[in-house]
Order: C-alpha cells, then sequence, then structure tokens
C-alpha cells in the first residue's frame, strides 16, 4: 500500500512509500480503507522526536470498514468511520481498535470526518471538565488552530457559556483583550488538558452534532495528501484557521 513516512532526509521529514498492508493482531481490531487523514500540529512539529526512519505516522483518519473486528464489538464491513490511534493514520489502510472508532453520519463527508477524532475530542472533554458551561465564561487559547476552534464552538453550543478566545494568524502578535486578561488573574481556575481515551463514545457524539449541523468541523484547509508538503508548511505557517484534511488516493 501507499503510506507517508518518516524520513529524516526528506525536506519536510515525511515522504511517500510502498508499505506491507496492515493485518488486525487483536480481536476488538478492525482494518480500515482510509478516505482521509488530518494533520496536528503536534504529529508534525514534533516528528522527528516520535518517530523512527520508515515509520508510518499518523492520528486521525476517516474511511470505510474492510475487515470487522473478530469479537463483533466494532461496526461491519462497509460501514464509514473516523477514528484515531497514535500512529499508522497516513497510510491507504489501517488497523484500529474499535474502541477508538465512531460511525460517520452520511451528511459528513470523510475529510471532515477525519478533522474531529483528536481535535474534536479534547474540545469536548476539556470543555466537559469545567462542568456545565451556563453562566461561566471561558478562556481558550490557541484558538486558531484545530482543538481552540471547535473549544469555542462546543463551548457556546453547551448551555450557552460566554467564550472568549486567544490566537493569532500566521506573523501577527497575539492580542489579549481586557476581559481576557482580567479572567487569567488570581482565583481564576485554568485547566491544562490533554484527551483520554478511549475516545470512540465521545467522538460519535461530536460527529452526530457535526451531522445535524449543530458543530462545525472548522476545517479550514483541504487538499490531496499527494501536497502533503504544502498543507504541513501552511500548518506550521499558521496559515490555517482550523484543522488540515487531505483526501487519501
Amino acid at each position: 500500500m501507499r503510506a507517508i513516512v518518516f524520513d529524516p532526509d526528506a525536506p519536510r521529514k515525511f515522504a511517500f512509500a510502498q508499505a506491507p498492508d496492515p493485518v488486525p493482531a487483536a480481536p476488538n481490531e478492525l482494518l480500515i480503507e482510509v478516505k482521509a487523514i488530518s494533520l496536528n500540529f503536534g504529529e508534525v512539529y514534533y516528528g522527528d522526536n516520535a518517530e523512527h526512519p520508515g515509520d508510518i505516522p499518523g492520528w486521525d483518519s476517516a474511511g470505510v470498514v474492510v475487515t470487522a473486528a473478530a469479537d463483533g464489538s466494532g461496526p461491519p464491513a462497509g460501514t464509514r468511520v473516523a477514528g484515531a490511534a497514535w500512529s499508522q493514520g497516513w497510510a491507504q489502510r489501517r488497523v484500529l481498535a474499535s474502541e477508538n472508532v465512531a460511525v460517520i453520519p452520511d451528511s459528513v463527508d470523510f475529510e471532515t470526518a477525519a478533522a474531529l477524532p483528536v481535535a474534536g475530542v479534547t474540545a469536548v472533554q476539556s470543555i466537559r471538565r469545567l462542568g456545565p458551561a451556563l453562566g461561566k465564561r471561558v478562556l481558550v487559547t490557541g484558538a486558531s488552530g484545530g482543538v481552540g476552534r471547535l473549544a469555542d464552538a462546543y463551548g457556546l453550543l453547551d448551555d450557552g457559556g460566554t467564550v472568549i478566545s486567544v490566537g493569532a494568524a500566521s506573523g501577527q502578535s497575539t492580542v489579549i483583550d481586557f476581559e481576557a486578561a482580567r479572567m487569567a488573574r488570581k482565583n481564576n481556575r485554568i485547566e491544562p488538558f490533554m484527551a483520554t481515551w478511549p475516545l470512540g463514545e465521545e467522538l460519535q457524539y461530536v460527529l452526530d452534532l457535526t451531522g445535524r449541523g449543530q458543530l462545525d468541523a472548522q476545517v479550514g484547509y483541504r487538499d490531496s495528501w499527494d501536497n502533503l508538503d504544502s498543507a504541513i508548511d501552511a500548518l506550521l505557517g499558521r496559515r490555517v484557521a482550523g484543522k488540515a484534511a487531505l483526501t487519501v488516493s
């Protein structure tokens, strides 16, 4: 199969190569044919620290189930799904645990679905950790990125809280308004956060919200994965508002 692998000699540290088709090893694992992937800042920026030459990176992907989980825990073959793991996502086929996938609603395309697993679930979990948003004012930093923009959208959706977001476009300094600065003072809680796994149940929730038109997946960049280098440049250059999603061929 065709895959993107870590290549320390490549200009962007990633290159296309041929790789063996993956095979499910555990009874709860399913094989999917990948139709779209999304890029996360962490996997791109820190790739040379986390990968060995020839490794297939990639967290988020969406596609169609080719082989269902042997234990019956996941969706059947032919189902459109999105999911995540910490590697192996940037390939024409990948294996995922059934607890980390969710079914894509008919109204959601593969690129939109691929943008949601890590960023969407992180945003939802972080807002939920604060408790009900009603009557609260929430400051979201990094709000021009995938997680930040989704946290904004979900925070406004969840019980009508007031969301104050801080972000910066390429080449611009970050501007924090007076209300945001006031909120950051004494007696206000700061919640550092990363997603907890498994994420399938919350991913299904996020996909369903998107399918009903209640949540915007914040896809700010779409292209073919053949143009990976351009997508990486746009992401690291802070020219992507939200998520970058790439079609797999």
